[in-house]
């Protein structure tokens, strides 16, 4: 079973508070070198992105009215991030599969997420990829 999940989050270890985003693995495991898409969450006033709207009834992380910032996703490679889950990267807790669903759909609906993020995640999710 893989480590790595969609709805599995995480932050930088060495940010300081202030610093850290939440990251959220949107995507199962896909290829080799094995990938995942990430995004991560951020304050409501650093971003133009209001397309998924997170509070603290959401997530433990959340404290303060949050967005999900698309335009900052990622396609990573799995192993790097598992090798450094307990060093440089600290798990938290998953999201629930309801907020997950509608964190992915909003990947979609984002006028601010990259045309080849969007792409890479719908074939995942179609089964294509």
């Amino acid at each position: 079973m893989p480590i790595i999940r969609p709805g599995n989050t995480f932050y930088f270890t060495e940010l300081a508070d202030e610093e850290r985003h939440l990251w959220v693995v949107l995507t199962a495991p896909q290829g080799m070198p094995a990938q995942v898409v990430i995004v991560n969450i951020t304050d409501e006033e650093n971003s133009p992105d209001t397309t998924v709207r997170l509070d603290k009834d959401d997530h433990r992380w959340v404290k303060y009215p949050s967005v999900v910032y698309y335009g900052d996703a990622h396609v990573v490679n799995v192993s790097p991030l598992e090798r450094e889950m307990g060093g440089q990267l600290t798990r938290h807790s998953d999201f629930a599969s309801d907020i997950l669903k509608r964190i992915q759909q909003g990947l979609l609906d984002s006028p601010y997420t990259k045309p080849d993020i969007r792409e890479y995640c719908k074939g995942v999710w179609e089964g294509k990829k």
